[in-house]
């Protein structure tokens, strides 16, 4: 079940703050953030996240607030455009066209293992392309997220997502992925075979 636009936003008081809209609730979790602990609180943050997708069985979108655009944001918007771009178009894609408009780009996708691992990472964009998405979306006000799962790619999540363990380390590795790679946050796209 995909739900409503939710995600994790960085607040004046020092809060990471996810956000999660379902069809008959709707959850606010904090988790305070101290200096140099930013990946930490993030990481017990996507935790608790994952938990609640356990609960509630919800697929939001999450996004992790890197960087301010003087630019129309897509908080100025009356809606959302997500457009999602599988590894097969990033070297003819137009970066700059696609992020004007769009409120949200979305790399389709990489996948979670079994273990917690992170598979089919030759799916993001080569430095150079990933350089040009990420100016293109400061530019326009875009965010720029990864996404894991889809149809035929989701076959590590049932397995991941029911072991403590194995769900620390891909929240780790997820929280990992996107500080490295500069992205704004993550798409759960978890479908067939979940």
């Amino acid at each position: 079940m995909k739900t409503r636009l939710g995600g994790i936003d960085w607040h004046t008081r020092n809060r990471w703050t996810l956000v999660l809209d379902g069809q008959s609730f709707a959850h606010t979790l904090s988790c305070p953030v101290r200096p140099g602990t930013h990946k930490t609180s993030m990481v017990a943050l996507l935790a608790r996240w994952l938990l609640l997708l356990l609960l509630f069985g919800t697929t939001p979108i999450c996004t992790l607030a890197r960087r301010s655009s003087p630019h129309k944001t897509y908080a100025d918007t009356p809606f959302h455009v997500a457009s999602y771009l599988p590894e097969w178009r990033y070297e003819g894609a137009n970066w700059d066209e696609i992020a004007r408009h769009s409120t949200h780009v979305i790399l389709f996708s990489l996948e979670p293992t079994t273990a917690g691992g992170i598979a089919a990472l030759d799916r993001l964009p080569r430095a150079e392309l990933l350089e040009l998405a990420i100016q293109a979306a400061d530019e326009h006000g875009a965010e720029l997220l990864v996404c894991f799962g889809g149809n035929g790619r989701s076959n590590g999540f049932s397995e991941m997502v029911r072991n403590d363990a194995a769900r620390e380390r891909f929240v780790r590795a997820a929280a990992n992925l996107v500080a490295k790679h500069n992205f704004d946050g993550i798409d759960y796209n978890w479908e067939y075979p979940g």
